[in-house]
């Protein structure tokens, strides 16, 4: 869901992606919201261990649609900024 948050917010692609793919898991009872007490500050920490962050950037492997997946130049990922995944972390927040 972050994803397609982030992916939204990039102008990758539309809201309505975001809105198929939670209709999608909650039909399996998959959560489609973050859990009250996650810190984003943490999950960002967590982030610079991730294997697509590189020279301090977080990239990411984002939808350009369903079952597409968008490109920056010969990357399958794209760069966010930590403003950009606050936002979609934000999004899915339960407060």
């Amino acid at each position: 869901m972050a994803e397609c948050a982030l992916a939204a917010d990039l102008g990758l692609v539309g809201p309505d992606l975001g809105e198929r793919v939670a209709a999608l898991l909650a039909r399996f009872d998959l959560p489609v919201r973050l859990a009250a007490d996650i810190s984003f500050d943490r999950v960002l920490r967590a982030m610079a261990y991730d294997k697509k962050a590189a020279g301090g950037t977080q990239r990411f492997a984002l939808p350009a649609g369903l079952g597409t997946m968008a490109a920056s130049g010969d990357q399958w990922t794209v760069v966010a900024e930590a403003s950009r995944i606050r936002k979609a972390l934000a999004s899915l927040s339960t407060d």
